[in-house]
This record gives structure tokens, C-alpha cells and sequence, in this order.
């Protein structure tokens, strides 16, 4: 009986994985079908032939090093209500995600989250909700803080 509940168990397994999904998907699926929200999503060939015009090589390699990118973007900022927001960092705490940076101007609001895997970023997600717009992004990555960094130093002025 044991090893016919093992067996059982087994082959359940995967499908037991494969149900569960991102919170970000579902945002992304639950948001995108408003009127008066704008959806882009962006594949890994057509990052990689943007990064072709990119003439820093620090930014260049993090653009190569990007697989997917996807926008959602609204003029409305009603769109998204604060309670759907903190269930979303909610869910995506639960995934893996931490705070990176909360910025507050006024009554524009940009928060950045990130997930990571020993220490490489694997996905990038920033959120800015002002007084009329809502703007998400996500981005599919493998990159470390010290390719970020380099990025940055070489596009600061001093």
C-alpha cells in the first residue's frame, strides 16, 4: 500500500508543480484586458537586436542578458487600486520577490522589486502609480548587482 501512495504521489508531483503559477502572470492576465490599458511584451530576439544600438558596452551587456520585458501602462491611475497593489507585492513575496528601492514624490509612488538565485537577479520589477498614470514593468534577466553598477558608473557624469 506504502509504495502504491508512493508511486501515486510521484506521478501527481509535476502536475502539482506545473498548476501553481507567478502572481505577476496573473496580474499582468487580469490587468491587460482593460479598456484603457496599454500591453507590451517584448521577446528575447527583438531585446537583442535593441541592444545592437547600444554603444556603451556595460549597458549593452545587460540588455544582451535580458530575455523578456513586459509593460503595462494606463493613463488612468484608477486602474490598479492600492488594495490590489499590496496584494500583488503580497503574492510576490510569497514568489520570491523583496524590495529593492521605494521611492514617494508627491503623490507619485515607484517601488522596485527583485527576485534572485545565488545571488543573480532573475527578474526585475518596477511599479510607478502617479496621480494619473500607472506604468508596470517587468524584466526576465540574469544579471548581478556589480553589471548593474558598471551600467551605471558609465553612463554617470561626475
Amino acid at each position: 500500500m506504502k509504495t502504491l501512495f508512493t508511486l501515486f504521489m510521484l506521478t501527481t508531483l509535476p502536475f502539482y508543480i506545473y498548476s501553481q503559477t507567478d502572481a505577476l502572470d496573473d496580474f499582468y492576465a487580469e490587468h491587460s484586458i482593460c479598456d484603457n490599458v496599454f500591453k507590451l511584451k517584448i521577446g528575447n530576439a527583438f531585446i537583442k537586436m535593441g541592444s545592437w544600438f547600444i554603444e556603451e558596452p556595460a549597458a549593452r551587456n545587460l540588455v544582451r542578458k535580458s530575455k523578456r520585458a513586459r509593460i503595462l501602462f494606463s493613463d488612468d491611475s484608477e486602474v490598479v487600486s492600492r488594495k490590489e497593489l499590496d496584494h500583488l507585492v503580497k503574492d510576490l513575496k510569497r514568489d520570491g520577490y523583496e524590495s529593492l528601492a521605494f521611492v514617494k514624490d508627491g503623490l507619485q509612488k515607484v517601488e522596485v522589486y527583485v527576485r534572485e538565485d545565488r545571488d543573480i537577479i532573475r527578474n526585475l520589477l518596477v511599479v510607478v502609480q502617479g496621480d494619473e498614470e500607472f506604468v508596470m514593468a517587468s524584466l526576465d534577466c540574469k544579471l548581478t548587482y556589480e553589471e548593474i553598477e558598471d551600467a551605471v558608473n558609465e553612463n554617470s557624469i561626475y
